[in-house]
């Protein structure tokens, strides 16, 4: 039962799946299944093969030669005879477009954001211990940022409210970049020259 399911079952999902009449969807299932079935098959007497060189000729003849058989009566069931008799009387498919199409309409995906802005209070960059239950926590995050914090304000020489770090997704979601926005700068817009 194995066997013969390994090569009908992907080929029927596909026919369900496709969209138009029932050639067209059986001529679909077969372009998108065809090497996958016939990769499995090739792959399945290639392990039953060991089995044709066993001396004993039990094994050859109830396991090497039943599989085999098996195997080769499964593939013709999948590519030939279940495609015809799903042309002629497969079920209807699972989806239709609503206006007649050939094709669903492909949806347009929203880009991901970019940019993630939080601010640090100055709580978190004095305090570098964590106070959460949890192992891990978006507090583990807040506090090495303030790290950075700390390090930068320690080199301007200032301390004051908040700074706001812009994260910047990178290729790598490891390591993102991190920018420090000055109180100041939020506050008054650049000037021109």
């Amino acid at each position: 039962v194995g066997i013969g399911v390994e090569f009908t079952v992907h080929v029927a999902l596909a026919f369900l799946t496709a969209i138009g009449d029932k050639n067209r969807r059986a001529v679909l299932a077969l372009e998108h299944m065809f090497a996958p079935v016939l990769d499995g098959a090739v792959s399945t007497l290639l392990g039953v093969l060991m089995l044709a060189g066993s001396e004993f000729d039990f094994i050859v003849r109830y396991f090497f030669a039943v599989l085999a058989i098996l195997t080769i009566l499964g593939v013709l069931n999948g590519l030939v005879l279940l495609p015809v008799l799903l042309s002629f009387f497969g079920p209807y498919p699972e989806v239709s477009p609503a206006n007649g199409l050939n094709r669903l309409p492909t949806p347009s995906p929203e880009p991901p954001p970019s940019v993630v802005r939080f601010a640090v209070p100055p709580s978190h960059a004095n305090n570098g211990s964590d106070s959460s239950d949890s192992e891990y926590s978006s507090q583990t995050t807040v506090s090495g940022i303030s790290e950075e914090l700390r390090h930068y304000e320690a080199q301007q020489g200032t301390r004051g409210p908040a700074h706001q770090v812009i994260v910047e997704a990178t290729e790598n979601p490891v390591f993102a970049r991190s920018t420090v926005v000055h109180p100041e700068a939020r506050h008054h817009p650049p000037s021109n020259p």
